[in-house]
C-alpha cells in the first residue's frame, strides 16, 4: 500500500524483494514513511530482523537515527532473546512494533516498553526451562532406577529368566522413550500449560506408551511372530528391538497390522 510522502527506497521494501545489501525480504513487520522493520531469509535467527531508515530529508532521517540509537542496545538484547522464546513469532512482532512506536513518537523514546518485553521474555525462558525439566524428569528417574536394578539383579538372567526379561523389557522401553522424548522436545511449547506437573504427566504418558510398545514387541518376539531367529537369551538383540519399538510411534501398530492380515489369511 502506498503512503503519502513515503521514501522511494522504503516503498520498495516488500516481501520477495531485496534490500540494499541484497538480502531477500521474507516478511515486513512494520513500516513508516521513512523506516521499515523487516525479516530476511537467513539460517541464523539472530540475523533475520533488520531495520532500514531512509529519511525524506536529512533532518528527518537524523531524528529517526537519534531515536533508534536511544533504544538500540535494548532492541539488540530483545532481538537476541527471540531464538530462546517459545512464542518466537509473537515476540518477534512485539519487538518490531515497539521499535516502530519508538520511531514514530514525537519525543526521544525512554525504552521502558523494551525493558518490560525483555523481562517478559526472560521470565518465559525461565518458565519454559523449568517445564522442560519436569517433562523429562520422569524418564531420567525411571531409566536410572531400572539401570541400577538390572545391575543389582544381573544374576537373575541365570536363575529366574522371566524376572530378568521383565527388567530388560522395562529398561529398553525407558531407553527408547528417553530418545523419543529428547528427539521431539523442540517441537513442544513449554510455555503453553500453566502448571509444571502437567508436563510431568505428559512425560509419564509418553513413557507408558513406550512401555506398552516394548511389552508388545517382547510378546511378538517370544511368540516367534517377528524375528523368529532371535532367541530370548540373546538379550542385546532383544533389547535393540524393544528400544526401537519404544522409540517409534508407528512401528508396533504397523507390525500388528501385518500380523492381523497374516492371521486373517490363515
Amino acid at each position: 500500500m502506498s503512503h503519502t510522502g513515503v521514501k522511494e527506497g522504503i516503498e520498495k521494501l516488500k516481501p520477495g524483494s531485496k534490500d540494499a545489501v541484497g538480502n531477500k525480504i521474507h516478511h515486513v513487520l512494520a513500516k513508516g514513511n521513512e523506516y521499515c522493520i523487516y525479516e530476511i531469509e537467513h539460517d541464523d535467527i539472530n540475523y533475520r530482523l533488520r531495520v532500514e531508515i531512509d529519511g525524506i530529508t536529512d533532518e528527518s532521517e537524523q531524528r529517526l537515527v537519534n531515536k533508534f540509537n536511544v533504544v538500540k542496545n535494548k532492541y539488540i538484547i530483545a532481538k537476541g532473546l527471540l531464538y530462546r522464546s517459545q512464542n518466537h513469532g509473537v515476540m518477534k512482532n512485539r519487538v518490531a512494533h515497539i521499535l516502530s512506536s519508538c520511531l514514530q513518537g514525537e519525543d526521544l523514546p525512554q525504552g521502558g516498553e523494551f525493558d518490560e518485553l525483555i523481562d517478559e521474555i526472560k521470565t518465559e525462558i525461565k518458565r519454559a526451562s523449568s517445564n522442560r525439566l519436569y517433562y523429562f524428569a520422569p524418564s531420567i528417574f525411571l531409566t536410572l532406577v531400572f539401570t541400577i536394578l538390572c545391575i543389582v539383579f544381573s544374576d537373575l538372567r541365570h536363575s529366574k529368566q522371566d524376572h530378568w526379561h521383565l527388567l530388560i523389557v522395562l529398561l529398553s522401553s525407558l531407553l527408547g522413550s528417553s530418545i523419543s522424548i529428547l528427539s521431539s522436545i523442540n517441537r513442544i511449547n513449554f510455555d503453553e500449560l500453566t502448571y509444571n506437573l502437567f508436563y510431568s504427566i505428559i512425560g509419564f504418558e509418553r513413557i507408558f506408551l513406550s512401555c506398552v510398545s516394548g511389552a508388545i514387541a517382547y510378546i511378538l518376539i517370544r511368540s516367534k511372530l517377528i524375528f523368529p531367529q532371535i532367541g530370548l537369551n540373546d538379550y542385546w538383540n532383544v533389547m535393540i528391538i524393544i528400544i526401537v519399538s519404544a522409540f517409534s510411534e508407528k512401528l508396533i501398530p504397523n507390525i500388528l497390522g501385518r500380523v492381523e492380515k497374516r492371521i486373517a489369511i490363515k
